[in-house]
C-alpha cells in the first residue's frame, strides 16, 4: 500500500493538474520549478506527520484550528526578559 507521500509525488510525477499548478505563473516543465515543487511536496507531507493527528486532519479539512496550533505551537517566538 502506498504511503500519502509516495501517493502525492506520484501525483506530481504524473503532472496532476493540482500539484503542477501550484504555483500558477511557473512552468512546472522547468527542472528548478519542478525541485521546488518536489520540495514542498515533501515538506507538505513531513510536517503535517509531525503534528497531532487531529490537527493535522484539521488542517487538512482546512479548519482554523490547524493554522491556530501550529502559529502557537510551532512559531513562537522566545521572550526577551
Amino acid at each position: 500500500m502506498a504511503t500519502s507521500l509516495e501517493q502525492a509525488v506520484d501525483r506530481l510525477i504524473s503532472r496532476d493538474s493540482r500539484v503542477v499548478h501550484e504555483n500558477a505563473n511557473k512552468d512546472s516543465e522547468v527542472f528548478a520549478t519542478f525541485r521546488d515543487l518536489t520540495a514542498g511536496v515533501v515538506s507538505k507531507n513531513r510536517g503535517l506527520a509531525m503534528l497531532p493527528p487531529e490537527v493535522a486532519e484539521a488542517h487538512k479539512m482546512g479548519t482554523s484550528i490547524g493554522t491556530i496550533w501550529i502559529t502557537a505551537h510551532l512559531c513562537q517566538r522566545p521572550t526577551v526578559a
